[in-house]
């Protein structure tokens, strides 16, 4: 009830933000798939308050306030949160995270279920959205739980724009490393790496989908219009640091 109260008392409805994230982003950014609309996000979220959007993740018991992480347990369930924790196990890739390198300690491969991966043609009304998005599909989450990399939106709004940066080069580059040495598996301009914006998903830990963008399965052409390529990611957090003021405000005299 207290968060509750605050939420509601922040200032942020005297700037007509009274909706939460989730229906403010949304109203804003109906879609996000190129850079100008996840800078578009960005900026909204910056108006919204990065604070309050915490809040929100403590009120729904997805971030826990003492250690400033994501929450593991099972109410509520996030599944790449208890993946990166090595609270849930997925034993058929657990010899696969050796092809991170030098990336394990930050990085885990994961993968969908098998009969989604096995519907990845499927255009099922019952399968689309949920069957993998290629034929070949894996997933790379953080191991770093700390909230501020639940969503690639939130990305060097809380420990800065080069920190972010560099978070998302590095997520980049193991995925690549993985993809190269994968079987079957196409050179990097045809890996396809791909991550949802919140609010247009609800999961909220961090994931990355790494595809094989010669066989797109129906699932990804239904839900495209929301996956933004992390080129566009880093692209984009290129611009706003070239964009900061590098010198100090001059002090007249």
């Amino acid at each position: 009830r207290l968060l509750n109260e605050a939420l509601a008392n922040d200032g942020s409805q005297s700037a007509g933000l009274e909706d939460s994230w989730e229906k403010h982003g949304l109203k804003i950014c109906p879609e996000v798939c190129a850079a100008c609309q996840f800078q578009k996000l960005r900026t909204a979220l910056r108006k919204y308050g990065v604070e309050r959007l915490r809040m929100e993740l403590l009120r729904d018991r997805f971030l826990d306030e003492a250690s400033g992480k994501l929450t593991t347990g099972l109410q509520p369930f996030n599944l790449y949160a208890r993946l990166g924790s090595g609270v849930t196990k997925q034993p058929t890739l657990e010899a696969s995270q050796a092809k991170l390198g030098e990336f394990q300690d930050r990085f885990l491969l994961c993968c969908n279920r098998a009969e989604a991966d096995e519907m990845w043609e499927s255009e099922d009304p019952a399968w689309l959205g949920k069957a993998s998005l290629s034929k070949r599909h894996l997933v790379l989450t953080l191991k770093d739980l700390h909230w501020e990399w639940f969503n690639i939106v939130t990305f060097g709004l809380v420990s800065g724009l080069a920190v972010g940066l560099a978070k998302a080069q590095e997520m980049r580059a193991a995925a690549r490393l993985v993809a190269s040495q994968l079987e079957d598996w196409p050179a990097a301009e045809q890996v396809g790496l791909y991550v949802v914006c919140s609010p247009h998903t609800k999961v909220k830990s961090m994931h990355l989908h790494v595809l094989d963008t010669r066989h797109l399965g129906p699932s990804f052409l239904k839900l495209r219009h929301n996956f933004l390529h992390l080129n566009m990611v880093i692209e984009t957090f290129q611009q706003e640091l070239a964009e900061m003021d590098p010198l100090p405000s001059r002090i007249s005299l």
